[in-house]
Order: C-alpha cells, then structure tokens, then sequence
C-alpha cells in the first residue's frame, strides 16, 4: 500500500466508526427521552408544579408540554436537556430520575461518556 492509501482507508474506516457511534447516540437518544417523557407527569406532580409552571421555566409553552405528556410531540433534544436539569436541581425529583431504570446509563451513552478511574 502507497502512504496515501493507507491514509485513506484509515480515514475511511473512522468515518463509519463515527457513522456507527452517531446512530448508537441517536438510539440511546431516542430511548432515553421516551423514559423521561413516561415520568414526566409523575415528577411534576413531586414538585407540584403545573404544566404552566413548567413550560414557562423550560421556556415552551404549555400546550407544547400538554403535546408532550401525551405523546403527540416527541420532546426535543434541548427542551429534553433543559428539564433534566430543572428536575435534577430538586431532591424529591433527582432520586427518582436516579432511580429510574436505565436513564442515567443510557443518558451517559447519549454523550459516549465513561467515567476516569
């Protein structure tokens, strides 16, 4: 193989490893914003908060969050991250998303994170 042969099929190689670490973080996007949305109601009611108070701290409107809870909007990726951490800021509303099965792997996986020792 010529040097730039060899350049190019290494490039060309990343290129589909990227290709297939996107699609897995589109997957585990997509698999954890439908757990999110599945407890939304139910951390609301934790804090007590209604749709309008929630959609106006998230910066949507209620009929947006009204479309959302019942699963005729999917939630986008910057609305899904600003209510992550609108609940995580609350202790009633972080332990449940903590303990809620696979959302905290799955969120990490969305950012292909993996702790230092």
């Amino acid at each position: 193989h010529t040097p730039c042969k060899v350049i190019v099929k290494a490039r060309t190689q990343r290129k589909g490893l990227l290709m297939k670490n996107q699609n897995e973080r589109l997957k585990a996007r997509k698999h954890v914003t439908k757990l999110f949305v599945d407890e939304l109601p139910s951390l609301r009611a934790k804090l007590g908060i209604s749709q309008d108070e929630l959609a106006e701290s998230v910066g949507i409107s209620r009929q947006t969050l009204s479309a959302i809870e019942v699963k005729k909007r999917d939630i986008s990726w910057n609305v899904f991250l600003s209510m992550v951490l609108y609940f995580t800021l609350y202790k009633k509303t972080n332990t449940s998303l903590k303990l809620l099965p696979e959302f905290s792997d799955t969120l990490k996986a969305c950012f292909d994170y993996e702790e230092d020792n």
